[in-house]
């Protein structure tokens, strides 16, 4: 199966630094099912200067040095330009709202609070719980060499749940249970329900090697 991600969706994206045990943060717009809009903060030639940078036309999927897209919400095309607007407008300094020296993950933290307060996006988990579930996907994926593409999934009933399953054997849930052989693993409690017979928010993720 191609590895495809949703038109419209917004995602964390975290990139490998190779030898280091830290990562790359910034925000994909998916503008296809395989090219996007990249926006992230970069501190290079002067690591002690970071400047805003936006690389539109990017294949993400195809490049192995992206470890993880975890989307974070959908956004009607008419907003796309209005997001790139608001980001390039999230401050470069010490974040005083998270008390952190400015970084690419800080930066993200910033990006992610300024569009769930002013609508473009609802999250349904904390910003730290965020931050915390994708650094440790993202280790775990680089210790396995693996890359995992998250999305949110509204889900009605179980049968609609196994259907999802169902029709793509590399797609797994949060609910820590096998279905016919496919063995999903939580990754976080706070995205799972109680059971399958339950309605409402699943997350759902591939893993490619």
């Amino acid at each position: 199966m191609a590895l495809q991600l949703e038109p419209n969706g917004l995602y964390l994206l975290l990139a490998d630094r190779e030898s280091s045990s830290t990562f790359h943060w910034g925000l994909y717009l998916a503008k296809s099912p395989t090219d996007g809009t990249i926006f992230n903060i970069i501190n290079f030639p002067n690591p002690n200067v970071h400047s805003y940078e936006v690389k539109s036309d990017q294949k993400v999927i195809t490049s192995r040095r992206y470890l993880l897209a975890l989307k974070v919400g959908d956004l009607h095309p008419a907003l796309h330009g209005p997001l790139e607007t608001r980001l390039s407008q999230i401050p470069i300094q010490y974040s005083m709202r998270f008390h952190e020296a400015m970084t690419c993950r800080v930066w993200v933290k910033e990006a992610l609070f300024a569009l769930d307060d002013e609508g473009y996006i609802k999250l349904v988990e904390s910003i730290n719980g965020i931050e915390a579930e994708a650094r440790f996907a993202a280790m775990l994926n680089k210790a396995n060499r693996k890359r995992t593409f998250f999305q949110a999934m509204l889900i009605s009933s179980f049968p609609d749940l196994l259907l999802r399953l169902l029709d793509c054997c590399d797609l797994q849930s949060t609910y820590p249970a096998s279905i016919d052989g496919i063995k999903p693993t939580a990754i976080s409690d706070t995205f799972s329900l109680d059971g399958f017979k339950s309605a409402g928010l699943w997350v759902l993720w591939t893993s490619y090697v």
